[in-house]
């Protein structure tokens, strides 16, 4: 059953919470697909990258479960 304040907005923020991982995970395998500068960074470098990813995919995630009505 629905609870009343269960819009799509609030269930697409719920389906954006559990996937924090796995859009972290695609958006640096684009990177490794799409820019050569990327795939040419050292391990620790490429680490650093990922690290600012997955804060920027968790930081979008935050702000719009936060905005929900």
């Amino acid at each position: 059953m629905a609870r009343s304040e269960d819009t799509p907005r609030t269930r697409a923020a719920r389906s954006l919470l559990r996937s924090t991982g796995a859009l972290s995970t695609a958006a640096t395998a684009r990177m490794d697909a799409d820019f050569p500068w990327f795939r040419e960074l050292s391990a620790e470098e490429r680490s650093w990258v990922s690290m600012i990813v997955q804060a920027g995919v968790r930081g979008f995630v935050e702000w719009y479960a936060a905005a929900s009505p």
